[in-house]
């Protein structure tokens, strides 16, 4: 995503560049010129600044690639390729870099990261600066404007006040200065719980100065009803933390069974028999027979899919196999309580075992996982008597994720709100997307 701190179609913003020299004597007309002219030369500073950085940083990065195809390592070339399409493409803030990105190429990142942020702190600071005076002028304008009775000039100046206190680009260019360090370090804004494992994470402003998916994340242990410590994540960002689109997420796993290990866990049967043993391709498994007599054939798995209220995205995964020696039932299939089947989910493969995924979205408030065998042939039930299945892994692992808001802090590092109660907690994400504040 390119940078969008200055846009060029901005009305507002074309009121916002102040002249050094501006003398109290000029019209309001004239006020708005020569902020046109202002606020021109410091976009055209900040963007001449920052495309010089990026042919720098491009060219740097050429150097490193090519080290890298001399020396035949070829991951290391590539990481450096993509490095230069995403400078090219003017992309900021910059997705984090890969765990095993070489040091030579981190380095030159963090050096373009501390550049480019000091080129955009240092228009922003112009920026600020050029509207807190224009608020004062105007201010004046208006007084004076009303003095002489000229009531409609002094309403249109108190509106172009109002409209650049209410600017969206201003905020952030406000937020960039007071938020954002030289190296791009900020204050803690939030403390946040997602959905699933309840895992809570302190949220810290990302490097343009906005919760964003970029915002980094630190562990915390938990406070919603009551300290305890639920357990930890890898996340180093929001994204991470959540599953936004476009990062690696760092899931919540609900279920990882390994039935080597001869257990159940929470999984329940209905008209199956099981047992532990070996199939005939060898692969120590759980055996699930369809027991004698049987009615309404399925396996509760559990409790794992997240509420409609909640949405979520969860990843299903599994290693099963069918015997060709079955009379009826050739796969296995997944349902959403009160909802019915996942579209998606029917297995397929006979006579040798399959690794099989498939990812679902929240569709009912009923949050159990079932799964029931699937028969080439619609018969009555008793006639599947015998029929088998074997799964040796079965794993559910949240991929996407909503979160709450506990705490919200001030710029002193202070408590602004602070909500312990679960039920109470207002949305913060859905999805692994962030809510837009009202």
């Amino acid at each position: 995503m390119k940078s969008d701190f200055f846009p060029m179609k901005s009305i507002v913003l074309l009121l916002l560049a102040l002249l050094p020299g501006l003398s109290w004597g000029l019209t309001l007309e004239e006020l708005q010129q020569s902020f046109i002219v202002k606020r021109l030369k410091i976009v055209d500073a900040s963007a001449s600044d920052l495309d010089v950085l990026r042919q720098n940083y491009v060219a740097a990065l050429g150097r490193i690639q090519q080290k890298y195809e001399t020396a035949g390592r070829l991951d290391e070339a590539l990481l450096s390729k993509e490095e230069i399409g995403l400078v090219s493409a003017e992309t900021w803030p910059m997705p984090p870099m890969a765990k095993a990105a070489p040091r030579d190429l981190v380095s030159a990142r963090k050096l373009y990261i501390r550049n480019h942020i000091e080129f955009q702190k240092k228009a922003a600071l112009s920026l600020v600066k050029a509207a807190e005076k224009m608020d004062r002028l105007l201010s004046e304008k208006v007084i004076s404007l009303t003095k002489e009775g000229d009531l409609e000039a002094a309403r249109k100046a108190q509106t172009i006040q109002e409209s650049i206190e209410e600017d969206k680009v201003l905020t952030a260019a406000r937020a960039l200065v007071q938020r954002v360090g030289k190296d791009g370090s900020s204050p803690v804004a939030l403390r946040i719980r997602r959905v699933g494992d309840d895992l809570e994470v302190e949220v810290r402003y990302d490097i343009s100065g906005k919760i964003s998916l970029q915002s980094p994340v630190e562990n915390v242990v938990e406070i919603t009803g009551g300290r305890k410590e639920k357990g930890s994540t890898e996340a180093k960002n929001l994204g991470e933390f959540l599953g936004g689109k476009g990062f690696a997420v760092d899931p919540y796993v609900a279920m990882d069974k390994n039935f080597a290990d001869r257990e159940v866990g929470l999984m329940r049967f209905t008209a199956l028999d099981s047992d532990f043993d070996k199939n005939e391709a060898g692969e120590a498994a759980l055996r699930l027979e369809v027991s004698a007599n049987p009615e309404n054939i399925h396996i509760s798995i559990g409790d794992y899919l997240p509420a409609l209220s909640e949405k979520g995205t969860v990843r299903v995964e599994l290693r099963y196999f069918v015997p060709k020696s079955n009379k009826f039932i050739n796969g296995l299939k997944f349902v959403q309580a009160e909802l019915g089947p996942i579209p998606g989910s029917l297995t397929t493969k006979v006579g040798e075992w399959e690794d099989f995924s498939f990812d679902v979205q929240s569709g009912s408030e009923n949050p159990r996982l079932l799964m029931y065998l699937n028969s080439k042939e619609r018969v009555p039930e008793p006639r599947l008597t015998g029929d088998s299945v074997f799964i040796s892994r079965l794993r559910v692992s949240h991929q996407a994720m909503s979160a709450y808001l506990v705490k919200e802090f001030d710029r002193q590092g202070g408590e602004s709100l602070v909500q312990l109660a679960a039920d109470q907690q207002s949305l913060f994400a859905l999805n692994g997307a962030l809510v837009p504040k009202e």
